[in-house]
């Protein structure tokens, strides 16, 4: 808004009244207030005076939304297009709908009408064309592909000729009221009163002239309209005549209506896109206002600061790092204590925000509460509703789950038997090296215990002696023991008899077979166990006959 105060100039209730106006457009605009008010400062620049700077930011960035032209290059085009024509700057909505109007139903584009009626403006106003008679010839020129530089000064050369034709009652006056199908009293009065008439009667009797097989070009050149591109333009626009009928009634409907422009600008404001930069430009005014709220302490604190800065740099430019020492000191004295003197006003402050917070949590208690019901209600409601589906899409997944498992069950299976004859086919491979490993470890087992038959002999002999003298100590009690033991195990064996004989019999056999087919591997392990039992009884005779001596 410094940008507005710059090129505008007001009194501080218009400045008021403006920085209200766009802060009030951006909550109804996708544009920020930043943006309105760069196009409000150009209003200022281009003449715009300060009681329509509003209405024409307003047009301006709605064209600039609704057309291809940018909300610049409208502000600057049709500023200068306004003092061309001297447009009364309270009109510029109706420019707006009319550039619009004509942008949607022609075969071109706002900023094609407009570049083409700045093109045509001078004369058109000179001749007496209102704005949308201008922006109608524009709308239609440019729709037949007439480039706006050359083809504006060509027309307006064109009119000129024919103005002072009729200004001057020239001899070429006849020659155009014959082609526009008038007397020369009639062309004249017309060019002078409606002058787009006019230019359309004559647009079409040179259409007529094509059509009956006459030269169009003898006939302009005997007008001493010339150039090929004078030429060029007429011929093109008789060529199309209607199209600059329809545009002239376009223009005139839309200047009366003045609401095309509006609809536009709505249609595109109602898009999600639009409603985001909407609602940030609303939280964005909101913090605008606290800002407001809290300038003049932000100012007051910044001025303290900026001071105490210059304090900190003179003490050090006096005393260097001591005397900056010194008086930082001093600064921060004096920052408590303005801490300390506002800090109670910041405290109220705080507790009227909580105060005012939780009033007004309270006044809409009884509202909180119907939408916290309300929420609660929808909730279940909405669980309700989907339960059955969530059910029905359980059971079918199960039912799926299933299905899926039975069709996969045979592969699993053959799977399965693919593992197990992978896994035997690993073992057989490995029995050899595990039998070898067997043995290795009961070999290193044996050896273990022959090392440790000298100590176990050792604790055996201190063992049997200790069980002797035990046994001797309770004998009447091991021989009643025995009685009763003997006469269970008898009473025992006479029931079980007939098993224990059968089982007899059947170890006997498995015995008898066993000693068969294992005699060889029997006499060979006799032989080394008698070996290893001679060697054993040369190796400890000496010991054997103490232990004997001991023992009788």
């Amino acid at each position: 808004f410094a940008g507005v105060r710059k090129t505008v100039d007001a009194t501080e209730q218009e400045f008021a009244a403006l920085e209200k106006g766009i802060r009030d457009l951006s909550k109804q605009m996708p544009q920020s207030a930043s943006d309105i008010a760069r196009v409000a400062e150009a209003a200022g620049q281009l003449g715009i005076e300060t009681k329509n700077i509003l209405g024409f930011t307003e047009t301006m960035i709605m064209l600039g939304d609704a057309t291809n032209l940018t909300s610049d290059q409208a502000a600057t085009a049709l500023a200068r297009l306004a003092n061309i024509t001297r447009m009364p700057q309270s009109e510029f909505d109706r420019l707006g709908s009319t550039i619009v109007a004509l942008g949607n139903n022609l075969a071109t584009t706002e900023s094609e009408i407009v570049e083409m009626g700045l093109r045509l403006a001078g004369t058109g106003a000179q001749v007496g064309m209102t704005e949308d008679q201008i922006l109608a010839l524009a709308g239609a020129m440019s729709s037949v592909g007439i480039n706006a530089e050359a083809g504006g000064s060509s027309m307006s050369r064109v009119m000129q000729k024919i103005n002072t034709e009729v200004l001057s009652s020239g001899k070429n006056l006849q020659k155009f009221a014959e082609i526009a199908g008038m007397s020369a009293e009639e062309f004249s009065k017309a060019w002078r009163e409606r002058p787009q008439e006019a230019i359309l009667a004559f647009v079409k009797g040179l259409d007529e002239i094509n059509k009956s097989g006459g030269d169009v070009t003898s006939t302009l050149k005997d007008l001493k309209i010339n150039s090929i591109q004078e030429i060029d333009t007429l011929l093109r626009l008789a060529g199309a005549s209607e199209v600059l009928t329809d545009s002239l009634e376009l223009a005139s409907e839309a200047w009366e209506e003045n609401i095309a422009l509006q609809k536009e600008a709505e249609q595109r404001y109602k898009t999600t896109e639009s409603q985001i930069g909407i609602l940030k430009n609303n939280v964005m005014d909101l913090a605008i206002s606290i800002g407001d709220e809290l300038k003049e302490s932000m100012r007051g604190a910044i001025d303290t600061s900026i001071e105490m800065t210059q304090r900190l740099a003179d003490a050090f430019n006096k005393g260097g790092f001591a005397g900056l020492v010194s008086e930082l000191g001093n600064v921060i004295a004096d920052v408590l204590t303005k801490i300390a003197g506002e800090l109670p006003r910041f405290i109220d402050m705080g507790k009227d925000l909580i105060l005012n917070f939780l009033n007004g949590i309270s006044s809409n208690r009884q509202q909180l509460i119907e939408s916290v019901v309300e929420i609660a209600k929808s909730l279940v409601n909405a669980i309700l509703e989907i339960i059955p589906e969530l059910l029905e899409t359980g059971i079918l997944l199960i039912q799926e789950l299933g299905r899926g498992i039975i069709e996969a069950l045979p592969a699993l299976i053959v799977a399965a038997q693919d593992c197990i004859d992978t896994l035997l086919v690993v073992i057989l491979d490995s029995l050899p090296l595990i039998v070898d490993m067997g043995v290795q470890i009961l070999l290193m087992l044996i050896k273990g215990m022959v090392d440790m038959v000298p100590m176990i002999m050792e604790k055996a002999l201190w063992l049997i002696m200790v069980l002797a003298e035990a046994i001797q100590d309770n004998l009447p009690l091991i021989i009643n023991a025995a009685v009763e033991i003997i006469n269970s195990l008898v009473s025992g064996m006479e029931d079980m008899a007939p098993v224990i004989i059968d089982m007899g019999m059947t170890i006997i056999e498995v015995l008898i077979e066993s000693i068969i087919d294992n005699a060889e591997k029997l006499i060979d392990a006799a032989i080394q166990i008698i070996d290893s039992l001679i060697g054993f009884i040369a190796d400890n005779l000496d010991m054997l006959i103490d232990f004997q001596i001991n023992l009788i």
